[in-house]
């Protein structure tokens, strides 16, 4: 924090907002235009607008800015990566930055991963995205009992139905019947000891991301087979299959990991409100783990705490 930024009790000087306005102007008129362009079938406009947009916040998400955004890297209120030891360089962070912005993501919330260097939806990202779409209104979704497909697959049925200005519209993955010839059932790959519950995130993610190419015109996921073979290959070490959540997943496979991310994600707390954040997702989302280890986590807590305080005495 800057000495400006001190004495006029502001997190962000009045040089750095106007610069982040402009960011903002800049990711407003182009998300415009790219609808404009997606609602009259315009390929070739909304390529150029796609491109130029990127230059543009290229130019714009420069090291001052890009040095704040660094901070949210693999934190509880930022977004989380397939490398939680260290994170991804600037360069990276910045280009997935870039398609989250212009997709209508944010950077806070976990609402995009990075995973083996690209942007990657997660499931409350896609759902925000669709609930926030202008217009929208009265969604509701379905989904049906997985079915085993294969050793490692499962397909499951869904069905989606929401209003847009008013028009009802429909979506429907179901195997084939006397409406449709081929099977849109949703597929999910299965990973050795994952559950029911686990099925149901992924399907549900696939589903908000169908919806939202619906919307868009435009495929903003990726294939879980093709994630899922980067990962296996290039970062086995420090995930497994589809992050749509990369703590739980570090966690289910080993709970020391899961402790050494709660260590990194508190050494990064500023103020005593992150800590509390950072401990609620303890709370609510590894309440499983051994009494050792959340006893481990809540000792380090109390110790950053101790740090802050000291800091702001």
């Amino acid at each position: 924090m800057s000495l400006q930024t001190k004495q006029s009790g502001e997190l962000i000087t009045r040089d750095t907002r106007t610069k982040l306005e402009a960011i903002e102007q800049l990711r407003a008129a182009a998300s415009a235009e790219i609808a404009e362009a997606t609602a009259n079938n315009s390929d070739v406009v909304r390529g150029i607008v796609v491109a130029r947009a990127m230059q543009g916040l290229r130019e714009l998400l420069s090291g001052e800015v890009m040095r704040d955004v660094m901070l949210l890297q693999n934190t509880p209120l930022g977004f989380q990566t397939d490398k939680p030891q260290g994170g991804y360089p600037v360069d990276v962070v910045r280009d997935c930055l870039i398609v989250a912005l212009l997709s209508g993501f944010r950077p806070t919330g976990n609402e995009f991963n990075i995973i083996a260097g690209r942007f990657y939806m997660t499931k409350d990202g896609a759902r925000n995205r669709v609930l926030s779409w202008a217009g929208l209104a009265n969604l509701e979704i379905e989904l049906g009992v997985p079915q085993m497909a294969g050793e490692k697959g499962s397909l499951v049925e869904a069905f989606a139905s929401w209003r847009l200005n008013g028009k009802l519209h429909t979506l429907l993955c179901s195997k084939p019947g006397a409406t449709n010839s081929r099977d849109t059932r949703i597929p999910v790959r299965v990973n050795a000891g994952m559950g029911t519950d686990a099925i149901f995130g992924k399907a549900t993610r696939k589903l908000y991301a169908k919806i939202l190419e619906r919307l868009t015109g435009m495929q903003l996921d990726q294939e879980d087979e093709d994630i899922d073979h980067i990962v296996d290959v290039a970062v086995s070490k420090h995930v497994e299959a589809e992050p749509q959540d990369m703590m739980e997943q570090e966690a289910e496979r080993d709970p020391a990991a899961a402790v050494a991310w709660f260590a990194e994600a508190l050494n990064k707390c500023g103020t005593i409100t992150a800590v509390g954040e950072t401990l609620k997702l303890l709370d609510s989302e590894y309440d499983w783990l051994p009494a050792k280890e959340q006893d481990a986590i809540r000792t380090l807590a109390s110790e950053v705490k101790d740090i802050i305080r000291s800091a702001n005495s």
